[in-house]
């Protein structure tokens, strides 16, 4: 930029010397007609000479003429040819004059240019050495518990969702509906029908399939923004939980309407108004309930969530479908205030208590609830670990009662 902003000044000043040696110029040349009109007019200083050089020129002809020291037509070619070549010089210097302002105006489109070229690119850099938080959003929610933070592998290992007819609806629309800002429509929009048509509510996996559907990676500073931005507008509301893996999403009362406009149809209930629905208050039961999900489907099972039980009685978290088996199961986060009644309702509903726990060890505390019962249990530290593609392999421990 140091290059540009000399180059301008040297513009600058270039204008400024032609200016001043044309303004020398002319004034050097009347001081010299002056001088030889007063060496032939004595009492030159007495006349009234009028402002141009073609008036003061006729002046002074006319004032020989009647002297008749200099022949008038000599003196007046004479004259005349000096004023044309001076008018000439003038105008060659007025031309420059412009040439250089055209140039300077030129100058300092480009310097804008280059100016913004480098702010843009300062930002592209800065975003591609800023840290992206990972699609598990433990940078920027409550830090995992010691056995959370034991897990590796894929933690989200459920595909995409094919939105290709959504991505097309939205391509589509025209004038997008005013609760969006319209140069970010593409992803906004493209959100809310995501969530809207297919209810699900886990962050990462929303951010997978809006990814695929963008062609972009799932843990681009874009989508982040897209997230922030509709939660600024007031489009969707983060459901956070300090402990847990990850949050969940849902539409609020202004993104359903956004949807109703697109979509000219009600959105779904997302996961996690379901959840919430049947078990008020307990958000971070919500987030295991959906992560439990994801690795049911990704192992073949076809999950459902029962919601608030229309009549008092054992109703499970979740509900998994494979042929004709029917699992009703738990997902546990802790142990305290667990009732010996509450196993002994479930596997009179049921006939095997399926339980989903955090990790190993609360697994393992667990299963002295479950003695002398057919139980089935699975923890997420194994399906982490384990990946299962099977309903077979996805429990770890499977007893039958005594």
């Amino acid at each position: 930029m140091s290059d540009t902003t000399s180059l301008w000044h040297d513009l600058i000043e270039a204008e400024r010397e032609l200016r001043r040696a044309a303004e020398k110029l002319a004034s050097g040349w009347r001081e010299a007609f002056l001088s030889l009109a007063a060496m032939m007019v004595p009492d030159l200083d007495k006349l009234a000479l009028p402002s141009t050089p073609e008036g003061a020129l006729e002046a002074v002809s006319r004032r020989l003429s009647a002297r008749s020291r200099w022949p008038s037509g000599e003196a007046t070619e004479r004259l005349r040819e000096e004023i044309e070549r001076l008018k000439g010089e003038n105008a060659r210097l007025l031309a420059e004059v412009e040439r250089l302002r055209q140039a300077g105006m030129e100058m300092e489109r480009l310097r804008w240019e280059v100016e913004r070229l480098r702010r843009e690119n300062a930002h592209l850099s800065a975003e591609r050495e800023r840290p992206q938080p990972p699609v598990e959003e433990h940078g920027d929610e409550a830090s995992p518990t010691p056995s959370e933070a034991r897990l590796s592998g894929e933690t989200h290992p459920a595909p995409p969702l094919e939105v290709s007819d959504l991505a097309e609806i939205i391509k589509s629309v025209r004038r997008p509906p005013p609760q969006f800002q319209a140069e970010f429509f593409a992803k906004d929009g493209l959100l809310i029908a995501i969530i809207g048509k297919t209810g699900i509510s886990s962050r990462p996996r929303i951010a997978k399939t809006l990814g695929a559907a963008l062609g972009i990676s799932p843990r681009s500073g874009s989508l982040t923004r897209c997230f922030e931005r509709c939660e600024r507008l007031d489009l969707i509301h983060i459901h956070k939980a300090p402990g847990a893996p990850f949050s969940l999403l849902s539409l609020t009362l202004k993104g359903k309407e956004a949807y109703r406009q697109i979509f000219r149809v009600d959105p779904i209930p997302s996961e996690v108004e379901l959840l919430l629905e049947a078990h008020p208050g307990n958000l971070i039961h919500a987030v295991y309930c959906v992560w439990a999900r994801e690795f049911a489907e990704v192992a073949g099972y076809i999950v459902e969530y029962p919601g608030r039980p229309p009549i008092p009685g054992p109703s499970s978290d979740l509900i998994f479908r494979y042929g004709n088996e029917v699992l009703g199961v738990e997902v546990e986060r802790a142990l305290a205030g667990n009732d010996p009644r509450k196993w002994e309702a479930i596997a009179e509903r049921w006939g095997i208590i399926a339980v989903i726990a955090p990790d190993r060890e609360t697994a393992e505390r667990l299963e002295t609830y479950l003695q002398g019962k057919s139980y089935w249990i699975t923890d997420f530290t194994y399906l982490v670990e384990t990946q299962p593609k099977t309903p077979d392999s996805f429990w770890r421990k499977r007893r039958c009662g005594a």
